[in-house]
C-alpha cells in the first residue's frame, strides 16, 4: 500500500464592495473504490458536514463565515489516501455483451458538452474502430488501443473535448479520456470520467490527472487509463501502480467541478492549489487516526442533531478505540 497526503489550498477572495457573509465552501474530497481508501484528516476551518452526491463523490462542507470587502481567506484541507495495486480479472472470456448493459445505465450513453457522441466524426470513427464487435471487454480494448496509438500527447490550455481531440490528433489526459468516453458511448458501452491526481515514483512528479471507467457486464465499473496505456500498455480493468488518487467521478455531466461556494452579499472568487506528500507507514498511521477522530467528532454532532439512539453504543465504542489508540501510539506518530 502507498500512502499520500494531499493538501488542498483554497484561496477565497472578495473583490466586491460589500462583505461576503455566511460563506460555505463545498469541496469534493475523494471517491472510494476497491483499490483506494481516503479520508479527511484536517482542515483549517470548521467542518460542518459531509455528504455523498449522485456520482458517489464525498463532499466536505466548511463554514468560512464572513469575508470582508477587498480581503481574502485561505483555507487548508488535508486528505489522506491509501492506494493499492488493482486488477479486476476482466477479460474477453468472462465479460458480457453490450446487450447485457442494464437499462438504468442509459444516462451514461448520452452526449454532453465534451462528449460529442452524436457527431458524424465520432460515429464514423466508432464504426471504424469497433465494427460489429459486441463483447464489452473487446469494445473497450479496441477503443483504448485506438486512442493510445493514434492520439499524440500534448498539453492544452483548456479542456477541448472528444471531437477536437479526434480532429487534431492531439490532447492531454482530459482529451484522451473524453475521446475514449465518446467512442465508448457511441458503441453502446457506458463510460465516465475520473479526476484526481497521479504520482510518478521515478520522477517524483505529482499532478492533476484524468482517466476513465467503463461499465463491463459481469464486472461493474472498471478503471482504464488511455493516457498511461500509451506509454506503459495495459491499464484496462487494472491500475498496477498504487499511484492513481481518485478525487471525483463524472458521468451524468461532463461539466465537472470540484469546488462550490454559497454566500450572501459580495461574490467571492475561488482559486485552488494542491500539493502532495508521499507518507511512510508510520506517518500514515498518525494521519489515519487523526482522520478517524474527525469522522467520530462529526458523527457526534450528527448524533446530537438527530438523536438516533441506535448509534449511541457504536459511538461510545469508537471513542474507546480512539482513546486506546492514542495511549498506545508514540506522540510523534499521532496527534488527536
Amino acid at each position: 500500500t502507498a500512502y499520500y497526503r494531499v493538501t488542498l489550498t483554497q484561496e477565497l477572495t472578495n473583490p466586491s464592495a460589500e462583505a461576503s457573509e455566511d460563506v460555505w465552501l463545498d469541496v469534493i474530497l475523494f471517491s472510494h473504490r476497491d483499490w483506494q481508501f481516503a479520508a479527511l484528516a484536517w482542515s483549517s476551518v470548521p467542518l460542518k458536514t459531509m455528504y455523498v452526491d449522485g456520482e458517489n463523490n464525498w463532499h466536505g462542507v466548511f463554514d468560512i463565515g464572513t469575508i470582508q470587502a477587498g480581503t481574502s481567506r485561505t483555507v487548508l484541507i488535508e486528505v489522506i489516501f491509501a492506494c493499492d495495486n488493482y486488477e479486476s480479472g476482466a477479460s474477453e472470456a468472462n465479460t458480457g455483451l453490450i446487450t447485457e448493459v442494464p437499462a438504468e445505465l442509459e444516462p451514461y450513453l448520452r452526449a454532453d458538452n465534451y462528449w460529442e457522441v452524436d457527431s458524424t466524426e465520432i460515429q464514423e470513427k466508432k464504426q471504424e474502430v469497433v465494427g460489429d464487435e459486441t463483447n464489452a471487454y473487446l469494445v473497450a480494448k479496441k477503443i483504448m488501443e485506438f486512442v493510445a496509438e493514434n492520439i499524440e500527447y500534448e498539453n492544452v490550455a483548456l479542456r477541448q473535448g472528444a471531437l477536437q481531440t479526434l480532429l487534431t490528433g492531439k490532447g492531454d489526459c482530459d482529451g484522451f479520456s473524453d475521446l475514449t468516453i465518446a467512442l465508448s458511448r457511441a458503441a453502446g458501452l457506458p463510460a465516465r470520467i475520473c479526476f484526481g491526481w497521479a504520482y510518478q515514483e521515478e520522477e517524483e512528479e505529482f499532478g492533476g490527472h484524468a482517466w476513465v471507467e467503463f461499465y463491463l457486464p459481469n464486472h461493474d465499473w472498471q478503471p482504464a487509463d488511455p493516457t498511461w496505456a500509451k506509454v506503459l500498455g495495459g491499464y484496462l480493468g487494472e491500475l498496477p501502480d498504487r499511484a492513481h488518487l481518485l478525487r471525483s467521478t463524472w458521468g451524468l455531466t461532463s461539466m465537472a467541478s470540484n469546488v462550490w461556494v454559497t454566500y450572501y452579499g459580495g461574490r467571492p472568487e475561488i482559486q485552488e492549489d494542491e500539493s502532495l506528500e508521499k507518507l511512510r507507514p508510520a506517518q500514515a498511521t498518525g494521519e489515519l487516526f487523526t482522520a478517524a477522530r474527525v469522522a467520530v467528532d462529526l458523527a457526534d454532532r450528527l448524533f446530537e442533531a438527530n438523536g438516533n439512539e441506535n448509534l449511541r453504543q457504536e459511538l461510545e465504542l469508537a471513542h474507546t478505540y480512539l482513546e486506546q489508540a492514542r495511549v498506545a501510539s508514540p506522540p510523534d506518530k499521532i496527534s488527536l
